[in-house]
């Protein structure tokens, strides 16, 4: 991941109209050499040959694509830093497990461009999409008698990135998770979890969508078992 490179990426122009008058200038100089040979070959030769200089220009702007490689990378780490807190990572210990009839519970992996906070660089690329200069990354591990959570705030431009979030709370110490307000124009939301006292522990940004609210339906509805036991 190259921190400078995408830092470039905040403060490139939007190119689609550019790239649009570079083809069209080759189209139109194309053209002209087909149906308008002889003298006028000159000129269309000149606007292939800007159009293709424009176009070359363009090529080497930063893309969309190496935000989302960047992306990738943290996912990555998050995932091993998540897993080694919490899921038994001896080999030799889990096969026998498994030989016993014992399969690991799979995380929930939550990933996205924080899109709220200070000293943010945001942007939106050519696909459509919103990106910051800051990733999030977040693990839910739901077993029997606790709930894992874990955060990480991933600089994408060098800044320094604070370690992980990483929190082993029992249902009974919790008094339920809730969403906050969505913002559509991300399809952003929040997650809080809140201990037995009210108080708010963790709140990490979500999907807004139908999986998010069936994790936290999950999730309360594990703690209320508990709390009625």
């Amino acid at each position: 991941m190259d921190a400078n490179r995408i830092k470039k990426y905040f403060s490139q122009k939007p190119h689609t109209v550019s790239t649009i008058i570079a083809v069209a200038l080759a189209c139109i100089g194309f053209a002209i050499i087909i149906l308008l040979p002889g003298h006028f070959t000159p000129f269309g030769l000149a606007l292939m040959f800007v159009g293709a200089i424009l176009f070359l220009v363009l090529s080497l702007q930063i893309k969309d694509s190496e935000l989302s490689e960047a992306a990738k990378e943290v996912q990555a780490k998050f995932k091993e830093t998540f897993e080694e807190e919490f899921i038994y990572r001896d080999t030799r210990k889990l096969h026998q497990a498994e030989l016993r009839g014992f399969r690991p519970k799979e995380p929930v992996y939550e990933s996205s461009y924080l899109m709220s906070g200070e000293g943010l660089l945001t942007r939106r690329g050519g696909d459509g999409k919103f990106r910051s200069s800051m990733y999030q990354c977040v693990g839910i591990l739901k077993e029997e008698d606790y709930i894992g959570f874990g955060v990480q705030n991933f600089s994408l431009i060098g800044d320094e990135s604070p370690d992980a979030t990483l929190l082993k709370l029992s249902y009974d110490e919790l008094s339920h998770v809730a969403l906050g307000e969505a913002v559509a124009q991300w399809h952003l939301t929040t997650m809080g979890v809140y201990d037995i006292d009210g108080n708010c522990i963790l709140n990490v940004q979500m999907r807004a969508d139908a999986q998010t609210d069936e994790l936290v339906a999950d999730i309360n509805a594990k703690i209320k078992k508990v709390h009625d036991a």
